[in-house]
């Protein structure tokens, strides 16, 4: 028994049970408040905590071996290890109803490399030049990583605000809400084919199987609102079929994980296309009889086994009653 309130088996304890709740939080750790842009983005930079640990834990244990490693092949080691585990981590957080994301692995290259030089004694064994050198390519990498989750965090203040206007233009972040599938978007300013407008969104939609543009919207209720209205403008002389479908957020509660969704057939003539859609009208293609305009996550729209390029501009996106 007095093995078990020894310091050594405390130790070993604490260090298990953290173990076991970095690895659920990291893999398992579902909850709505992710919904939530800042708090999902505030989330994320904890990718850049956790790494900046395993550095600094990397480097405790080298201090303590008796075998000289240089920095280099220590920096190399930590570099590729935290590639590999970071892409392990995405793919198990696949089998658990999370998104695999490529943007995670790069945070966690930020946290690795960022621990090295704060924790390591670079210093002491670098010349002058070489650590700056260092120094400013960490930095400048950081810095390049996480402008997209500052972005994302200005916007979320602005969609907010702005709701129930989903897309109005104005600000060069909202290309942080979307999600591209054999697509891009750009901004557009030209009072030719928007009039009376500064700028439109611009939408190229890549000739594949699926290409489609995601909006993900706040996390504010729809109940109220019966209408969705926007403009599309079709530059091309032929007309054709643009789908448009509104995604309630997933349900991860239940087996399988399913996300309910609204849709409709946008048809799209020459020239510029006004739209009212009443949620009612919509096909509604789901598990349940109902949908839960408390739980919007995202709008698509999407055009399936794309023959050729087609592009499309978009203007302001918004709700009515």
């Amino acid at each position: 028994m007095s093995f078990l309130f020894s310091n050594r088996s405390v130790k070993y304890l604490a260090y298990t049970f953290s173990l076991v709740f970095v690895v659920y939080m990291v893999i398992f750790f579902q909850t709505d408040l992710t919904d939530n842009r800042v708090f999902q983005q505030l989330w994320n930079s904890g990718h850049i905590i956790l790494f900046m640990v395993y550095s600094l834990l990397i480097l405790k244990h080298v201090n303590r071996s008796a075998k000289q490693i240089s920095y280099l092949k220590l920096f190399v080691f930590i570099v590729l290890s935290s590639l590999l585990l970071g892409v392990l981590i995405e793919i198990l957080q696949s089998f658990t109803g999370r998104d695999k994301s490529m943007y995670d692995v790069q945070l966690d290259l930020v946290g690795a490399v960022s621990g090295f030089v704060v924790f390591s004694k670079l210093k002491q064994v670098c010349s002058r030049f070489v650590y700056n050198a260092v120094i400013f390519s960490v930095a400048l990498f950081s810095l390049v990583s996480v402008a997209p989750l500052v972005l994302n965090i200005v916007d979320s203040f602005y969609q907010q605000e702005d709701f129930p206007l989903l897309l109005s233009n104005k600000h060069t972040t909202e290309f942080t809400r979307f999600g591209l599938t054999n697509s891009n978007i750009s901004s557009v300013n030209s009072k030719t084919e928007s009039p009376g407008q500064v700028s439109i969104l611009k939408v190229n939609f890549i000739k594949s199987d699926d290409s489609a543009v995601t909006l993900f919207v706040p996390n504010i209720s729809w109940a109220d609102y019966s209408h969705i209205q926007f403009e599309i403008l079709n530059p091309s002389d032929k007309t054709f079929i643009l789908n448009f479908k509104i995604n309630q957020k997933i349900n991860n509660k239940t087996l399988p994980h399913f996300q309910s969704s609204l849709n409709y057939a946008l048809n799209l003539k020459p020239g510029w296309n006004n739209f009212s859609i009443k949620f009612s009208d919509m096909h509604m293609d789901s598990h349940n009889d109902k949908f839960d305009f408390n739980r919007v996550r995202s709008l698509m729209f999407f055009i399936l086994n794309l023959q050729q390029d087609k592009t499309v501009f978009i203007s302001r996106i918004r709700l009515d009653k």
